[in-house]
């Protein structure tokens, strides 16, 4: 019975997809840290894997979690991640010890999968990738 139940979640995430599933997040990250925490954006993606944001709309954040999410740094696209796990949280001090520890409004947190790593200047069109929403197919790497 265990397995039929397996089977049947299986069906149902796979018909749960979204069609548009390949879309990449691409945001830029800064080097600064927040008050009372030890690690920036950028080495919280870098060596823990994760990344947070508010829950969305407001201020443009995904309402639903992206499969893909992808990080510009320093002038140029770094890394493409696949988004393992997500939750949300009103604590992220108390994942990533790092960060300041404390309640504030709801936050997705995502844990990332290995990165990808462009061996060239990812653009688009004739303009330089910049922070945005891409199709999958739509990044030249």
């Amino acid at each position: 019975m265990r397995e039929l139940l397996t089977y049947l979640k299986g069906l149902t995430n796979a018909a749960e997809r979204r069609a548009d599933s390949n879309w990449v997040y691409v945001l830029s990250l800064g080097n600064w840290i927040e008050e009372g925490s030890s690690i920036s954006y950028i080495e919280t993606v870098e060596k823990k894997r994760r990344y947070y944001h508010p829950v969305g709309p407001q201020g443009g954040w995904p309402v639903e979690p992206p499969t893909y999410i992808a990080f510009r740094y320093d002038g140029k696209l770094q890394s493409i991640h696949y988004i393992e796990k997500c939750e949300t949280t009103t604590n992220v001090g108390s994942r990533i010890p790092e960060i300041a520890d404390g309640e504030h409004d709801p936050i997705l947190l995502y844990y990332l999968g290995p990165a990808f790593r462009p061996d060239h200047e990812v653009l688009t069109g004739n303009k330089i990738l910049r922070a945005t929403r891409f199709g999958a197919c739509s990044i030249r790497c």
